[in-house]
């Protein structure tokens, strides 16, 4: 709920009728980035995975997954822990719904162990960008 604060102090300080249509719009826009917000998921079968983030879905195939590690995703301006899938073709995938405490880490990387084929790697970490793994 990031947005109200700014949008309720923006509103009090213009005040009369600006005011309430600040406060109004600061509303609607902190609803409408919760509801973004709450989609976040990462969706595993033994064939393909589905990782909706806060502004793309994308659906791929455990076969086009070459490696999987833990590296950074930027929302809003600090950087946060995030699942990364590194494919055959190049493109790194990486899931924002990933938990933050290391603990659930552990039960989130052990689960996608569980599913991902043999030929997967995983690494305890890939760089910020996902394209060089760090043991």
């Amino acid at each position: 709920m990031s947005g109200v604060t700014p949008g309720a102090i923006t509103a009090v300080a213009v005040g009369g009728l600006w005011g309430w249509l600040i406060g109004f719009v600061a509303a609607v826009a902190t609803v409408w980035a919760t509801h973004r917000g709450l989609r976040l998921a990462l969706h595993v079968s033994h064939e393909e995975l589905v990782v909706t983030n806060y502004w793309r879905e994308y659906r791929f195939r455990w076969s086009d997954v070459e490696k999987v590690g833990l590296g950074l995703e930027t929302m809003g301006v600090m950087p946060r822990a995030a699942a990364t899938f590194g494919l055959r073709d190049g493109r790194t995938i990486k899931a924002q719904s990933t938990p933050h405490p290391a603990r659930q880490q552990e039960r989130y990387f052990a689960a996608l162990r569980r599913f991902a084929p043999d030929h997967v790697q995983f690494f305890t970490a890939l760089g910020s960008d996902g394209s060089e793994p760090r043991q």
